[in-house]
């Protein structure tokens, strides 16, 4: 073939960085626009939910297992603080 042949990507980042950049303006953004605790705290679930689907199987089993302790925890202390707040 005659002529320069044209090098594909030249010095951009690869797809993979670039969603993983686009996935982080989204979730900060979602995060900027939520008005409410409880609304914050279901757009930091659904980043990681969708984080889950994309990882391995093992890693995201392990996630999953902090992510319910963490968040029942969190849970039971919340209501535990409401129930103490009517006393």
């Amino acid at each position: 073939m005659a002529g320069r042949r044209i090098k594909k990507g030249g010095g951009r980042p690869k797809q993979r960085v670039l969603g993983a950049q686009r996935r982080m303006a989204a979730l900060i953004e979602k995060l900027a626009a939520a008005q409410e605790p409880h609304e914050r705290i279901a757009v930091a679930a659904g980043y990681a939910t969708s984080a889950a689907k994309e990882a391995p199987t093992e890693d995201a089993e392990i996630a999953a297992t902090e992510a319910v302790e963490f968040l029942t925890a969190l849970g039971d202390r919340l209501l535990n603080a409401r129930r103490e707040d009517r006393r």
